[in-house]
């Protein structure tokens, strides 16, 4: 059985049925045990490929004002907090993610991705951005986990992964930026689940 799972980041002032059910997940032991830390040096590095790829067009006083300062911490710390405080013990409570198979459709800067293969899973992350990708390799090196990248859009999956099998397809933050003809085709070709 397969499962197939939108998740997509609210507003802050809207809180949505589905971000009330995660929250009322706790972070089991078995999880916990495995997050994966990094040092201040490697932080620092996720950071400096965080301001080549992501904020390379961005004027420099964006990341010197308030607003940039929280984009920033978001893309270090708080998505994958969230990620593996939320969404992970969600997703396993569902179905153990350990030795799973994924298929995470908009992967972006790797946060997700991290906060699963970390829990054992087998991720492939598919997104339409370079930039992104360069981040989530980086992301996945920095904290010591592995994942496949393919740069692609959703609808050319099905001929990326011909015959692959997954036990979760997730569409992170990604159905809101498609067409409806793009999620019909997406949604219909993803491989056998």
């Amino acid at each position: 059985m397969c499962f197939y799972i939108h998740i997509m980041n609210i507003h802050r002032n809207l809180i949505s049925l589905a971000e009330k059910t995660i929250a009322n997940f706790s972070v089991p032991k078995s999880i916990k045990k495995n997050f994966t830390e990094i040092n201040n040096d490697k932080a620092l590095e996720l950071k400096e490929c965080l301001r080549y790829n992501l904020y390379r067009d961005v004027e420099t006083s964006f990341l010197e004002s308030e607003e940039g300062k929280r984009d920033m911490e978001n893309q270090l710390i708080k998505r994958l907090d969230y990620d593996r405080h939320s969404v992970i013990p969600w997703l396993d409570s569902a179905k153990p993610i350990k030795n799973a198979r994924i298929l995470e459709i908009g992967c972006g800067t790797g946060s997700s991705t991290v906060a699963l293969a970390e829990q054992g899973a087998n991720v492939v992350g598919v997104d339409v951005d370079a930039d992104s990708l360069a981040v989530a390799k980086k992301r996945c090196e920095l904290h010591g986990v592995n994942a496949q990248f393919i740069e692609c859009n959703a609808t050319e999956i099905a001929s990326k992964l011909s015959g692959s099998d997954f036990d979760f397809i997730i569409f992170f933050a990604s159905l809101e930026h498609m067409t409806i003809q793009e999620r019909l085709i997406s949604i219909k070709k993803h491989g056998k689940c």
